[in-house]
């Protein structure tokens, strides 16, 4: 059996016009408790492979509702591997 507190990367998978792409979030469940949207959508944008994503805009949706910056991706049962961006 594996280990309950095994270490591992939390992330999420994001859909969009650059294909799909993996996003890393943190290393423990309780970090990812505390991740906002915001956080997600800097770390989307830093993934973007060339300059100029100050004029990207990223809109993040979650079971066809667009989720709000300032929200806790867990407030909306976002949870390890389960997001999609469009």
């Amino acid at each position: 059996m594996g280990q309950k507190n095994a270490e591992m990367t939390f992330c999420v998978d994001v859909v969009g016009v650059f294909g799909k792409e993996t996003v890393d979030l943190c290393d423990t469940e309780e970090q990812f408790q505390t991740v906002t949207v915001g956080q997600l959508k800097e770390k989307i944008l830093n993934k973007l492979p060339f300059k100029g994503r100050d004029y990207i805009r990223v809109e993040v949706y979650f079971h066809g509702k667009q989720l709000e910056d300032s929200s806790l991706l867990s407030d909306h049962g976002v949870k390890h591997m389960s997001l999609r961006r469009h």
